[in-house]
């Protein structure tokens, strides 16, 4: 059987994870992705996915020949597939140029077998936005959301679904005995919009939070999730106004099971990033979200999440930073619960992909 993935692949950890999971799941699935030689590379390892070099001097070629033989030709390969498949958490944000955005959902659910998992909706500043894309989600095989807020947007979908994000099924076992280490992950503010203007102020609170921990014995960690995004650069300044020792490990690629292996044994994690936050708490850490974007809220709110949240739009919310009690792990009980739910998004594919009788799993 074949499926035509699409994911965000700009070396992000998170979704780097989504893309290991769904082709560790259908092993016996072949996956294409089009997607630059650099990230065949990255993915080099995964058997059944094969990344097609947009960058290629075949492809070149034929988008100064024709633009629209690129198009033809990856037409002709999705509709050789059993199913198109778009994994991925924030993909439908509203752009300026969202118009164009409903165009290319019109086309992809009028012409193939579409399937949605893991996404959540927004933010969105129009409802003409938000009715135009609940339009296409009707056409779609399947769309399952990763948050409540975003499932109630479109609930009068039948085929509209529901379940925690797919990360949370990651950990297989929670280690008691945690190491006195902390992970700070954290993003860079100058790019977006509503927190462009408080780098120096959430640095000069993480930096703070991690001497503080420091003296406490706790190993720092910094561990930017997307170097593309400007996580890394962060890490750097960050570390730079740090008076203790700190160590940086960036993703890059390769690196997931090292970094896995340290939200494993970590006992606090500091995070700004969504997926920081899922993965934590997946591996029983003690977590303080440091949020930028509803997205995490909301995800937190759907799980019951009783910790204080800092808010880096608001001020008044920094001062949990600085507070080693505001950290919080949830029950095991939580975690299994999330990590059994999660595999929810898979219902529609494991029923496709098994219709021969091949193991989804």
């Amino acid at each position: 059987m074949k499926a035509f993935l699409h994911a965000y692949d700009h070396v992000n950890l998170g979704d780097d994870l989504f893309i290991r999971k769904i082709t560790a799941r259908y092993s016996h699935v072949k996956f294409y992705m089009y997607s630059t030689a650099a990230n065949a590379q990255i993915y080099s390892d995964i058997k059944n996915l094969a990344v097609i070099d947009k960058d290629s001097k075949k492809f070149k070629m034929m988008q100064r020949l024709r633009p629209s033989l690129v198009a033809n030709y990856l037409d002709k390969l999705k509709k050789q597939c059993d199913a198109v498949i778009y994994i991925g958490g924030s993909i439908f944000m509203e752009y300026p140029t969202w118009e164009n955005i409903v165009a290319w959902w019109e086309f992809q659910s009028g012409q193939y077998p579409f399937y949605v998992i893991g996404a959540n909706f927004g933010p969105y500043q129009t409802e003409e936005y938000k009715n135009k894309m609940g339009t296409q989600f009707a056409k779609l095989k399947d769309i399952c959301f990763r948050d409540k807020y975003s499932y109630e947007l479109f609930s009068n979908n039948n085929n509209s679904r529901l379940a925690p994000d797919i990360l949370f099924s990651l950990a297989k076992k929670i280690i008691k005995d945690k190491k006195r280490e902390i992970i700070i992950a954290p993003i860079e503010c100058e790019s977006r919009e509503d927190i462009c203007d408080k780098k120096e102020e959430y640095l000069r609170h993480l930096a703070k939070a991690a001497d503080k921990y420091a003296s406490m014995g706790y190993a720092v960690n910094i561990v930017p999730f997307c170097v593309d995004e400007g996580d890394e650069r962060v890490a750097i300044d960050l570390s730079e106004m740090i008076k203790s020792e700190v160590r940086i490990i960036s993703y890059n690629g390769k690196n997931h099971l090292e970094i896995l292996n340290l939200f494993e044994s970590a006992e606090v994690v500091l995070a700004s990033r969504f997926h920081a936050a899922v993965i934590g708490l997946s591996y029983g850490c003690r977590i303080l979200p440091i949020v930028y974007s509803n997205k995490t809220v909301n995800m937190l709110e759907d799980i019951g999440y009783l910790g204080n949240i800092c808010d880096i739009r608001k001020e008044e919310t920094y001062k949990y930073i600085l507070d080693d009690n505001e950290a919080v792990a949830v029950s095991e009980e939580l975690i299994k619960e999330l990590s059994i739910k999660s595999e929810e998004h898979f219902r529609l594919l494991d029923k496709l992909f098994t219709r021969r009788g091949e193991k989804s799993r």
